[in-house]
């Protein structure tokens, strides 16, 4: 199972080299497996790439992401060659009953605010309790917007003086960050399994490319919200309100942080690959329970 992550951020060639990917930057070159690498994120514009070595990621499910001028990601990889039931994973994702989808984003919903609360109780926080029962109040479709409610509770009590999506707040920078990567890795399991990211089980925003990818983030949220945390923690005080390149590496590994998944732990990039794969169980048996949903492994 691929388990290295790479963060690209200073000038690098990236090219083929006997079935491995060659990486040579000033410092001398450095031959990656395929086999081993489980994503790549360039965060520099001063990287380049091989189109042969662009093909040998696609062909290695490698999740690729490129960053912008603010070092956020904006672009991924996604493979083509999807599963070999590709037809017959859309058909069921077009399918699939409102009722159906109301129950998964149940499921969904009751899980993140399940995981909000854990979060709270892993960092000594108050107000894990409350959102613990919250979670168990979501109905199908959470027609009394809990996951509103629950939200505000939560950053209450994770930052002081918090509002999301402020600029110039670093905190808001990591968030975004984070959710960013963990969104294009579940947007490549999507497109290798056959669904159409853009249908989504809740979210419908006809501007939007991934409804079903911002659909199947929001358990993981939290864990990202927590990998904030603790890299604030480590940050000094002096760093400032912009995203350093040790933030953005810190960052980048919640891909490879572990996650309790059912009665495994493992890699936060291959939960979400066995989360897309319960989704279409739970779309092809008409039952919500087989979508597992992930928790912190503490």
């Amino acid at each position: 199972m691929a388990w290295r992550g790479v963060l690209v951020s200073r000038p690098t060639r990236l090219s083929l080299d006997n079935r491995c990917c060659l990486a040579e930057t000033e410092d001398g070159p450095i031959r990656l497996a395929f086999e081993d690498l489980s994503w790549v994120i360039l965060d520099t514009p001063q990287a380049s790439l091989s189109a042969a070595v662009l093909a040998a990621f696609a062909d290695a499910n490698v999740l690729v992401l490129t960053c912008d001028a603010r070092h956020l990601p904006n672009g991924a990889l996604l493979p083509l060659q999807g599963h070999f039931r590709q037809v017959g994973t859309l058909r069921r994702q077009v399918a699939a009953s409102d009722a159906l989808k109301r129950r998964l984003w149940q499921r969904l919903i009751a899980a993140k605010i399940a995981n909000q609360g854990t979060v709270l109780d892993l960092l000594g926080r108050p107000g894990g309790r409350g959102l613990a029962a919250m979670a168990r109040r979501v109905e199908p479709g959470d027609p009394d917007n809990l996951e509103g409610r629950a939200a505000r509770e939560f950053f209450s009590k994770l930052f002081a003086n918090f509002r999301r999506r402020r600029d110039g707040d670093v905190r808001n920078a990591m968030l975004n960050y984070g959710y960013a990567v963990v969104r294009a890795a579940i947007a490549r399991d999507l497109a290798a399994q056959g669904f159409h990211p853009a249908l989504g089980l809740h979210h419908d925003s006809v501007e939007n490319a991934f409804n079903l990818a911002d659909d199947l983030i929001e358990p993981f949220r939290p864990l990202v919200d927590l990998a904030v945390v603790r890299r604030l923690e480590e940050r000094d005080e002096g760093a400032g309100e912009s995203l350093a390149v040790e933030d953005r590496r810190a960052l980048a590994a919640v891909l490879s942080a572990s996650v309790r998944l059912g009665e495994e732990t493992l890699a936060m990039v291959h939960a979400g690959a066995r989360v897309v794969d319960g989704l279409l169980a739970a779309l092809t048996e008409g039952r919500p329970a087989l979508l597992p949903v992930p928790a912190p492994a503490g």
